[in-house]
């Protein structure tokens, strides 16, 4: 299904929305449904870190893209100016390295990581919080992630979606 035979709401008319600058790494499957998200909250800066030439190249063009392993590629001087970062990478050691970069940036985390047929999607507001969890800690209750969603991802038929 192409994007041009989706029914795309419209985006929410919000100017702190608009003005948020955000970094997804990984744009596979489950990454540009999250920049797809973002763009339909309005969100205009989205930059993406994609390690895999053939799946950057399918990116949106309203994206920029940066080509190659993000440890290289995202600095912490560039990381702070992002408002978040979204990580959808399956690998859970590009998850917890992208983990310890956003904790040394101060820079909020959201990770999404699927599992068998559920996503669940986490927030570590490493800025907006002293005492906050982190991806690959165990820590106390209090300090736990703030749960941000989960949902069950089916495969369907787009020959058979009206969308």
């Amino acid at each position: 299904m192409t994007d041009e035979n989706r029914d795309i709401a419209e985006p929410v008319p919000n100017e702190r929305l608009a003005s948020l600058g955000v970094a997804v790494i990984g744009a596979g499957s489950v990454g540009l449904e999250v920049i797809r998200g973002l763009q339909r909250l309005g969100i205009r800066r989205i930059d993406v870190y994609e390690i895999d030439p053939a799946v950057a190249a399918a990116t949106p063009a309203s994206c920029a893209v940066y080509a190659g392993d993000f440890w290289d590629q995202l600095t912490l001087a560039r990381l702070r100016d992002y408002d978040f970062a979204v990580c959808t990478v399956d690998d859970a050691g590009a998850r917890a390295r992208l983990n310890q970069k956003c904790l040394v940036a101060n820079v909020n985390l959201m990770v999404v990581a699927t599992d068998g047929g559920l996503a669940r999607v986490a927030a570590y507001p490493f800025a907006e919080l002293d005492s906050c969890a982190c991806h690959e800690c165990a820590t106390p209750a209090a300090a736990a992630p703030v749960p941000i969603a989960s949902m069950k991802l089916s495969v369907r038929d787009d020959e058979d979606d009206p969308l």
